[in-house]
């Protein structure tokens, strides 16, 4: 509901910090028919040639934007952010903190072209994203170490760094829907969302 739209308006303004123009794939059906952050195997009705195809055409147009961003042999950094939204709107952990997104990194496996300090200091993705009083999980290093089970799906796990490119850095996003639903919601997070990541991505691309 309304992920598209918001992952739109991060573009635009990713567009408006950078002058540049970023790369962005987006998923055509609803989930409920074909769930393209799953395996083939179990991402559709095997026996719908049109889900396959609409599957294959989505995660070959990915590839394709990797081998543009990283050719074969080239060793500098690229960042693929994948964006969802979710209905869970509490942390996992037992206090059960309100939180507005998850960040999945498959425990720290579809990051490993950056360091802890790259991805939590300062100018880290999640400090960032405190500093736009934006409630993110997991909060520390040792929570996104533990956190197996709200950790990103197939995509970054299968794009993220050390598989199709070493210097490829796959990060998952999943925001609530009260935050997607909202027109001055999503327009808000959409500037600070694309401030974070501008900011972040900066110093290495």
């Amino acid at each position: 509901s309304l992920t598209r739209e918001l992952t739109e308006a991060i573009v635009k303004n990713i567009i408006k910090l950078s002058g540049k123009d970023p790369y962005a794939v987006y998923a055509e059906f609803n989930r409920r028919w074909i769930d393209y952050n799953r395996n083939e195997r179990c991402a559709f009705e095997q026996s719908s040639p049109t889900a396959k195809e609409k599957y294959l055409i989505y995660h070959n147009e990915i590839l394709q934007r990797i081998e543009e961003m990283l050719p074969q042999g080239d060793n500098s950094m690229a960042f693929l952010f994948d964006i969802h939204g979710t209905g869970l709107e509490k942390s996992p952990e037992p206090e059960s903190n309100f939180i507005e997104l998850l960040v999945g990194t498959d425990q720290t496996n579809s990051r490993k072209a950056l360091t802890d300090a790259d991805f939590w200091g300062p100018n880290g993705l999640i400090p960032l994203l405190r500093t736009k009083k934006i409630r993110a999980y997991p909060e520390n290093l040792n929570q996104e170490m533990e956190n197996f089970p709200l950790d990103g799906g197939y995509t970054i796990r299968e794009y993220g760094s050390k598989r199709i490119r070493p210097g490829l850095v796959a990060i998952q996003i999943e925001v609530i829907n009260c935050i997607r639903d909202n027109r001055y919601c999503r327009e808000k997070f959409a500037e600070d969302m694309a401030d974070c990541i501008f900011s972040f991505v900066s110093p290495f691309v």
